[in-house]
């Protein structure tokens, strides 16, 4: 799996909490990578002039449908002495990429942005039968002012 990352502009700023915004882009990229096998996932931005916002694109080769996996509350374990005590704390929970993806919208409502979902055919496939879809992830954010920050 390739990462492509196009630096953004450097006039561009957002209006956003810092910590909560990259752990909800680094979330997303983070899932898409678990989801794929081979690809690439590219995430770049773009200004709005009409609308005062910052649009971040991710595209990942995935299809829409690998974002949709339910949430099974049943599988869970409720009893800690259930656990399998020889795993990482951080295998003991998986989120499913639904749950991942109700997060990363929480944290981004949070911040006044918003996260759409789309899915666009990919533009190598040749043929229906063996088209590889592109899940399109649009991220809009306000746009935020320069701050001069003076050191302590």
């Amino acid at each position: 799996v390739a990462l492509e990352i196009v630096p953004p502009d450097p006039q561009i700023y957002v209006l956003v909490d810092p910590r909560r915004f990259r752990q909800a882009l680094v979330m997303m990229v983070d899932t898409g990578i678990t989801q794929i096998s081979s690809g690439q996932i590219k995430v770049w931005t773009a200004l709005s002039s009409e609308s005062e916002t910052v649009s971040i694109w991710i595209d990942m080769p995935c299809a829409i449908s690998c974002w949709a996996e339910a949430v099974d509350l049943l599988q869970l374990p409720l009893d800690q002495s259930k656990l399998d005590q020889s795993k990482q704390p951080s295998e003991m929970v998986s989120t499913s990429s639904g749950l991942t993806l109700l997060m990363i919208q929480t944290l981004l409502e949070v911040m006044q942005g918003r996260i759409e979902v789309l899915a666009v055919p990919s533009e190598e496939a040749h043929n229906d039968a063996s088209a590889e879809n592109l899940t399109r992830f649009h991220v809009s954010i306000p746009q935020g002012i320069p701050e001069i920050v003076e050191p302590y």
